[in-house]
């Protein structure tokens, strides 16, 4: 009788371990069906799909997809490359022309200094005079080269039938600056109205 129920427990532990084995099995299986893949593995795939040089990642979650976000840049374009986070699956490869590398930035800016100074020829005493002229309607009296805050120009002199009036004009883009009239612009009208009474 002993002997039977010996028996007994000894295959009802065998049943036992073996449904928990069994169980031990799924779970492995459904929890490695649900692990992320290593950034480096991904950084593998992404650059398999852009040979470049990555310059960030970021582990992303949008509409129900986890991925990883690779920017990498190749021949001085950056890419955006989308890796799925659980299949390594690529899921998006786009140039992004909103984003410049460093390199570029620094080239942008050279070439803004470039435009600003070298590359743009200053114009002429002759030319600011006439900017001059036709801004305020007035003849010129004298050109003069001034810098004032490291920004060259032009002072020029003008009459008008407002009185004598200082324009500044930029001496590379021919923009202009200021324009100053002169403070006894008034009396220039009264004395033009008293000559007119005296001619009637």
């Amino acid at each position: 009788m002993n002997k039977r129920v010996k028996i007994f427990a000894l295959s009802a532990a065998v049943l036992v371990a073996g449904v928990i084995g069994t169980s031990a099995v799924s779970t492995n299986v459904s929890a490695d069906s649900n692990k992320k893949i290593s950034s480096e593995r991904a950084q593998q795939l992404a650059l398999t799909a852009v040979q470049g040089k990555v310059t960030s990642v970021d582990l992303e979650h949008d509409d129900g997809i986890t991925y990883y976000d690779f920017d990498i840049v190749k021949n001085k374009q950056e890419y955006d490359v989308h890796i799925d986070a659980y299949t390594g699956k690529t899921l998006k490869v786009k140039l992004d022309d909103d984003k410049k590398t460093v390199q570029q930035q620094k080239q942008t800016n050279t070439n803004t200094t470039t435009n600003n100074t070298a590359s743009k020829e200053m114009i002429t005493a002759k030319e600011a005079a006439t900017v001059a002229a036709n801004h305020v309607k007035g003849k010129v009296q004298s050109t003069e080269k001034d810098t004032d805050d490291g920004i060259h120009l032009y002072e020029v002199e003008l009459t008008t039938n407002r009185g004598e009036v200082e324009v500044d004009v930029d001496a590379y883009s021919g923009k202009i600056l200021s324009v100053d009239y002169d403070d006894n612009d008034n009396d220039d009208d009264h004395d033009d109205d008293d000559d007119d009474d005296d001619q009637d």
